[in-house]
């Protein structure tokens, strides 16, 4: 299952962690699949004032890819 996105679209954006990570500590993270996540919600509205929320959840894989996690993914 792959991110919904439509056929040839790509996004892109940075997320920021706190500062403290060596780069030791890093390095061994980025060589781990499922060591990194990032989690986030955004909140909207339709023409018609209705509100929406939807939540995605993306895992760092070893190889450098990006997994679209099953869990943590929805619209409300």
């Amino acid at each position: 299952m792959g991110a919904p996105l439509p056929p040839n679209k790509d996004d892109f954006t940075t997320v920021v962690s706190r500062p403290g990570i060596s780069q030791e500590q890093f390095t061994k993270l980025m060589q781990t699949d499922d060591a990194i996540d990032i989690f986030g919600e955004i909140t909207y509205h339709d023409s018609y004032g209705e509100k929406y929320e939807t939540t995605f959840c993306l895992s760092h894989l070893f190889t450098g890819a990006i997994k679209y996690r099953k869990e943590g993914n929805g619209i409300n």
